[in-house]
Order: C-alpha cells, then sequence, then structure tokens
C-alpha cells in the first residue's frame, strides 16, 4: 500500500526492523527521502491510516519505527558513518549540466537532492 507521499515503502523497512536488519532498514527508509530522520519526528503518518492491521485493533506504529532506525541505526547515530554512506552513495555519472535551486526548505533541498542524485551539478539559494 503507497500512502506515502516520498512512496517510502514502509512495509519493506518494517519486515527489515522485524528481523533485525536495520542498516538495511535504514537503506530503504531513506533512499525515497533525504529527510528520513525528519520524518520520523513530524510527519502526519499517513501510512499509518491506511495500514491494514488498523482494522483489527491499532495500526502500526511506522512514523516511531522509522525514528527508531534512522536514530539508531543511520548515520546519525554515527555508527559505522564511513561504511554506511559507502552503502548509500550511488555510483553517479556526472552531467556537465549546473542547476539552480531557488528555497532551502524541504520542497528546495529535496529537489536539489534528486537533480544531484541525477547528476546535475546544484547550487542552492
Amino acid at each position: 500500500m503507497w500512502a506515502c507521499p516520498v512512496h517510502t515503502e514502509a512495509g519493506r523497512y518494517v519486515h527489515l526492523i522485524a528481523r533485525g536488519e536495520y542498516a538495511e532498514a535504514y537503506r530503504v527508509a531513506r533512499a525515497p527521502n533525504p529527510f528520513a530522520s525528519i520524518c520520523g519526528r513530524i510527519c502526519a503518518a499517513p501510512c499509518e491510516d491506511a495500514c491494514r492491521r488498523g482494522k483489527l485493533d491499532q495500526p502500526l506504529a511506522i512514523r516511531a519505527l522509522k525514528r527508531f532506525v534512522t536514530e539508531r541505526f543511520g548515520v546519525e547515530s554515527m555508527i559505522d558513518v564511513i561504511k554506511l554512506q559507502e552503502v548509500l552513495r550511488p555510483q553517479i555519472k556526472r552531467i556537465d549540466k549546473w542547476v539552480a535551486v531557488i528555497g532551502a526548505g524541504p520542497a528546495g533541498l529535496s529537489c536539489a537532492h534528486d537533480l544531484a542524485l541525477k547528476g546535475y551539478q546544484v547550487t542552492v539559494f
């Protein structure tokens, strides 16, 4: 179920957390969203509203699980930062074009992040 506006695979990282695969869960939670740790705190959690478990009793605490995995096992935790950076750093083919992004709020920074992953050289104003 894709209730997440940034298309995070919540079900996948929840299963990985349940299996104790925290570094991989962090990678899944962060892949579409450079602000995964922030979303673990402030997101409105539409995934929890859409969680099928809520029809039985209560939905899973998906936002709290994201916060757990980003705080304890992501770059924010300072555990094996170099190793995690290597896992997260994709092979990016540089494009010889520059893009200016106006605005350094969440939308502007997300835009700059996605453009940089596509190989553009980005300046944020």
